[in-house]
């Protein structure tokens, strides 16, 4: 098509002598750049040296390059070489913008309105051609040049619509994230922004008590501000933090309907943030206290006496003062609950790794909380209240902890086998009270052996269903207390007795208690994924689902298909994930 548009126009130049040009000035370009390339094509096409080209000369030559560097006509066609050449025309009749460096070029043209003028084209004119129409230039250059300029365009290009169709992907990956977060996690935020303004609100309300208070002021200053803040702020979260690790009462609440509200699953969680919170409040009001005390020591008797009455009697010396105030009850207390935290917490930072220091410093907090409840008992400030704060919480955590170190807790072993894989199948008796709670698939329990270790108690899954007559669990010897384990009961292995051991030792047992995993029954599909060891969780699953479907007395019969009834709200093409379940749990009940 290029070479169509070439023989239509008509020029005073052979063809030899246009293609022989456009290889001079495509040298020219590659070599030179394109100024000297449009100097040095005008030079080739003005054969009479008249300083001036023919228009007809100017679009031949045009679309001899074209074809020369094989452009395609989307490129340039010879429509875009007239509208060039016609715009220049245009402007030198006086209808182009006047001014600037090409103003005295277009106006040499509009002194005369001759046609034959107006047809010739000057060497300035020929490079504001150029100048107005940029892609005009790409008949300087050769093909690979072309092919290469628009290889990297079009690459320039896909980048550019990778990198925007990335963009976008990612935003809506982090909307998708955002939504299924919330979705996820919105029982926890909300709670999370109620504990926030429960501790902003406490702390509030009793620092502008104090504030307003002349004679603490007179006294201690702002530092009684933020150390009774601070107080009161502790008072809450000391209520919470042990509140959150009353299992036993959690397990009762997870059963009632606030279950739907509340996000159960994240306990632990929250006990570890409400922890670190506490940290933070009990540092401030150290701090604070410690500034209370160095105004103490210093201040007058007069505002000493205005605020407390006679409920001190403080020294004159400030040395005596601050011997005095750490000597009264809410001093030695403070000082046994500063130590108790700095040592529990020391060992929290690494809880995994030394997980029995951990535990045993732990245990320390309750002290910590004992000395809290006695802290205000002076009442130099105002009547105490952290009593009244703590005694519930303590309540809840400690007759739970008090019933499992008693015989009660003690449990008769019905069966034990050890099976393939140093897997240890524990089998219990239901005590008469266990009858009296709801047990749930998924539910687990604490375990106790004295005759290894009277102070380790090790969370173990039930895997028994909720109706069978006995305790179960499964655990693979892994670490030091279940090889202990493994091998007592290992080394008691009779077959000749009911039970599969002789001289059973002692277990006690705690439980059950609630996890995540004991709601199942309120969806409609559930996903269970699990490998050795870790089928556990799902194991009791399982086992509930088979003896609900052996309530249906027609099951074998009529199979598993031809359920109609959901069972657990599951629907009935779940069930026929059962057969396999089955296979599976009688198998590795046989190992």
């Amino acid at each position: 098509m290029v070479t169509e548009q070439i023989d239509s126009i008509s020029s005073s130049i052979s063809r030899e002598a246009l293609d022989e040009a456009c290889s001079k000035v495509i040298s020219t370009a590659k070599n030179r750049g394109h100024t000297d390339a449009i100097n040095e094509a005008f030079d080739v096409l003005d054969l009479s040296q008249t300083g001036s080209l023919n228009r007809c000369d100017v679009q031949a030559f045009m679309q001899a390059a074209a074809r020369r560097t094989k452009l395609d006509v989307q490129d340039v066609n010879s429509s875009v070489i007239e509208a060039a050449v016609d715009a220049l025309i245009h402007d030198a009749a006086g209808g182009g913008r006047s001014g600037g460096d090409d103003g005295g070029v277009i106006n040499s043209l509009t002194s005369t309105s001759s046609n034959s003028v107006m047809n010739l084209i000057t060497r300035e004119q020929f490079h504001l051609m150029f100048d107005r129409h940029p892609d005009m230039l790409a008949v300087f250059e050769d093909s690979m040049t072309t092919s290469a300029r628009r290889q990297s365009a079009i690459s320039h290009m896909s980048i550019m619509e990778e990198l925007e169709e990335e963009e976008l992907e990612n935003e809506q990956i982090w909307m998708h994230d955002l939504i299924t977060h919330w979705n996820n996690r919105w029982t926890a935020l909300v709670w999370i922004v109620i504990y926030i303004a429960a501790n902003v609100a406490v702390f509030t309300v009793k620092a502008i008590k104090y504030a307003r208070n002349d004679e603490a002021m007179a006294v201690f200053g702002n530092c009684i501000v933020v150390a009774r803040g601070c107080a009161a702020a502790l008072n809450l979260n000391a209520c919470l933090v042990l509140l959150a690790m009353c299992k036993t009462f959690m397990t009762l609440l997870r059963k009632t309907p606030l279950r739907f509200c509340f996000p159960f699953d994240a306990i632990q969680e929250a006990h570890i943030m409400i922890g670190i919170v506490f940290a933070l409040f009990a540092a401030s009001h150290t701090a604070a206290h410690i500034c209370d005390f160095h105004r103490f020591s210093t201040a007058d008797e007069a505002d000493i006496y205005a605020l407390f009455g006679d409920r001190v009697d403080p020294p004159e010396s400030p040395a005596g003062r601050w011997a005095y105030m750490l000597s009264t009850r809410a001093g030695i207390t403070g000082i046994i609950m500063v130590v108790c935290l700095v040592t529990a917490y020391s060992f929290a930072f690494n809880r995994r790794k030394n997980f029995n220091k951990f535990w045993y410093t732990h245990h320390l907090l309750l002290v910590m909380l004992v000395a809290l409840c006695i802290h205000g008992t002076g009442n130099l400030l105002e009547p105490y209240q952290s009593l009244f704060w703590v005694i519930g919480p303590l309540t809840l955590y400690a007759l739970p902890r008090i019933w499992r170190e008693t015989p009660l807790s003690a449990l008769d072993i019905v069966k034990v086998e050890v099976k393939k894989g140093d897997v240890v199948q524990l089998r219990l008796k239901k005590p008469k009270h266990y009858f009296q709670r709801v047990e749930r698939a998924g539910m687990y329990g604490v375990l106790n052996i004295p005759s290894i270790s009277r102070t380790e108690w090790h969370p173990f899954t039930l895997t028994s269903a909720p109706s069978d007559e006995y305790i179960e669990f499964h655990f693979r010897r892994v670490g030091k207390w279940t090889g202990k384990v493994h091998d007592l009961l290992a080394a008691k292995v009779d077959d000749s007795q009911p039970s599969g051991i002789k001289e059973a030792p002692v277990v006690k047992f705690e439980g059950p208690i609630g996890a995540s995993s004991q709601g199942f029954s309120e969806y409609s599909v559930i996903v269970l994924i699990g490998a050795g060891i870790g089928i556990l969780p799902w194991y009791p699953f399982s086992n509930s689902f088979l003896q609900t479907l052996e309530k249906f007395a027609a099951v074998s019969s009529i199979g598993l298909s031809e359920i109609e009834t959901p069972l657990f709200g599951l629907q009935t093409s779940w069930m026929r994930f059962l057969t396999l379940t089955r296979r599976m749990y009688f198998r590795s009940g046989t190992s």
